[in-house]
């Protein structure tokens, strides 16, 4: 049976110091790049479709496999931006070699 008590929890506080050092470590505990890759239509959503962080951008198209229906992700985990994505066949090509000009 349940009682008609509601239990209430402590508010936790944490010192601004504790907080960002452990931000900091958490930062630390992942390389720069973070790359996601789904087979295209059927991801996952957010780290579901992580695979692992690496160090550069070239380390992290080394540990794709060109299949040509898988898509990837490689984000910069600083500035949370897409620095390259697309189909993994075509990992290595240049979209600027594509250009018109």
């Amino acid at each position: 049976m349940k009682s008609g008590r509601s239990v209430t929890l402590p508010k936790l506080n944490f010192s601004p110091i504790l907080t960002k050092s452990v931000c900091v470590a958490r930062r630390h505990m992942m390389n720069r790049y973070l790359l996601f890759t789904y087979y295209a239509g059927r991801s996952w959503g957010g780290m579901k479709d992580f695979l692992d962080s690496f160090d550069s951008v070239a380390e992290a198209l080394e540990n794709l496999l060109p299949e040509p229906s898988r898509y990837f992700q490689i984000v910069d985990r600083d500035t949370l931006q897409i620095v390259k994505e697309g189909l993994t066949i075509f990992k290595d090509c240049d979209p600027q070699a594509f250009s018109r000009e």
